[in-house]
């Protein structure tokens, strides 16, 4: 809900709950605390012309912060029942702000975004580490801390104290002080190494379900990560790894995390590399090896350079899983294809997918070539043995919701979009492969996969799948909606929607 308020709705704002601001400056701050004195215990001049119901504030980011004091500040002080805030790091320049920040003794999730340095680490920590009902705290990742403020040894105490200080002001509350369960830390690049995620794991303060893998600067916090996560993390079980700086010590601290943990549910990333040939990470081989009994989500968006086999071992071996989304279909050198060579060693047992989203590589990667019988420079591709397995594969996940199928294109990929066009038909492919997705909802695929499609193909889709109401494709969507045997279906189907969407986005499911 998004409300920029005029004049007209000034009697209205004490009702407003929800706000959020794509801009905040000195005129629209100051209409919203109209009427209120600067601070708490002056004289109330009209409080029904005044925002302080609020329980979810957001703002975009801040005009000329340093001017912002008294209007910011009242605006905090006068919601003491907001439960959730996100703003700009840069709200820590405007005097006063920190302090109200600590009073806001209901806040449950607070977040910091923007990309630029807290020069205040300290003055922030002691605001927000001591709110007894605060359960998720993020930052985003690019924003750096400053800890310049003395050598390691001082800062290491400094921040201890700040700890063990938040930790008795939570205790205070007695019964209703909670933990923080959520943790998303920024990156630190500058001043000492960052001594914050360690002390913080460590603390009595976190009770972690949810963690994106922090930042470590030295090779020897991160031959800690793993001690600490088994001791103090417990219940931690979704785990988000970021894209980060340096590769080899990224991934011996998400290796160090998937070790510590006990029983993972999820494991999401963004432009997450795995399979680079000359320093291979391993961290899906490990996240494997570690949580395949408790594994039930892998979402890797825009991913970049996986190992097909290390694709093929989450669905051949994760048997809870429910989830699986790896893929980025409009980019040629992602190569996070999943080979059909891989796919056909062994049976997928993970019959509880929901949400499928994969791209295929019809021949494997050139160390691990695997021809069949008519050599791999034949045209009947779709009759191979080999192929009619892949479909057979995705046809028995009978719990499907949405379907993604994608194409790798990538150079390591040797296989060409038309090679694919024919897969989904019935004359000459394997759709009669997929009759038994009776739950299927949403199906989304690359443009070359519905091109041959024809009458009988979208008949089928009617017969076997009652429940389909949306179809995506990544382009050309006009020349779908004009062929005569989609509008047939469209026809039988008035609900259907078919939509354009050039990224297949997993965040716009609809289910």
């Amino acid at each position: 809900m998004t409300i920029i308020p005029p004049s007209s709705l000034a009697t209205k704002l004490r009702h407003v709950q929800t706000l959020s601001l794509d801009r905040a400056d000195d005129t629209q701050l100051s209409l919203l605390v109209q009427g209120l004195p600067y601070h708490l215990g002056g004289t109330v001049q009209d409080p029904s012309r005044a925002c302080t119901s609020l329980k979810y504030l957001y703002i975009d980011w801040l005009k000329n912060p340093e001017l912002l004091s008294r209007p910011l500040v009242t605006l905090l002080e006068y919601n003491p029942h907001l439960t959730r805030l996100d703003v700009p790091y840069d709200i820590f320049e405007v005097d006063g702000a920190s302090a109200a920040l600590s009073k806001l003794w209901h806040l449950q999730c607070l977040s910091i975004h923007g990309e630029g340095t807290v020069l205040r680490p300290f003055l922030f920590l002691q605001s927000c580490l001591c709110l007894p009902e605060l359960t998720e705290l993020t930052f985003h990742r690019d924003m750096e801390m400053y800890w310049d403020h003395g050598d390691e040894t001082t800062v290491v105490r400094k921040l201890e104290a700040i700890i063990n200080d938040a930790l008795i002001a939570r205790l205070s509350f007695g019964p209703t002080a909670k933990r923080i369960k959520s943790l998303q830390l920024p990156v630190n690049l500058t001043g000492i190494k960052n001594p914050l995620p360690l002390l913080l794991l460590k603390s009595k303060l976190l009770d972690l379900e949810t963690c994106e893998i922090p930042w470590f600067r030295e090779d020897a916090a991160v031959h800690e990560v793993q001690q600490v996560v088994r001791e103090h993390c417990h219940n931690l079980k979704h785990l988000r790894f970021p894209q980060l700086y340096e590769e080899e010590q990224d991934s011996q601290a998400a290796r160090a995390f998937i070790r510590g943990c006990s029983g993972l549910q999820s494991f999401t990333s963004t432009y997450f590399m795995d399979g680079l040939d000359y320093a291979p990470r391993h961290i899906l081989s490990e996240l494997v090896k570690y949580h395949h009994t408790t594994l039930e989500v892998l979402e890797l968006t825009d991913s970049y350079q996986l190992f097909s086999r290390d694709l093929q071992e989450v669905l051949s071996q994760c048997k809870r899983l429910k989830r699986f989304w790896v893929m980025d279909l409009e980019q040629d050198d992602s190569m996070s294809g999943i080979a059909f060579s891989d796919i056909t060693r062994s049976d997928w047992v993970c019959t509880e997918l929901r949400v499928f989203g994969v791209a295929l590589n019809r021949r494997c990667y050139p160390n691990e070539l695997w021809y069949e019988e008519q050599g791999h420079e034949s045209n009947t591709w779709p009759r191979q043995r080999m192929t009619r397995r892949v479909y057979q594969q995705i046809g028995q996940l009978k719990n499907l919701e949405v379907l993604a199928i994608g194409i790798d294109r990538s150079s390591r990929a040797t296989g060409r979009v038309q090679d694919y066009m024919w897969d989904l038909t019935l004359r000459k492919g394997w759709l009669g492969e997929w009759a038994g997705l009776k739950n299927l909802r949403s199906l989304r695929l690359q443009a070359g996969l519905w091109t041959h499609m024809n009458q009988e193909d979208v008949e089928f889709m009617h017969e076997h799948w009652p429940l389909l109401d949306e179809i995506i494709v990544t382009r050309n969507i006009s020349d779908l909606q004009t062929k005569q045997h989609w509008q047939w279906l469209l026809e039988k189907r008035p609900y259907l929607r078919l939509k354009e969407d050039g990224w297949l986005d997993y965040k716009s499911f609809s289910s």
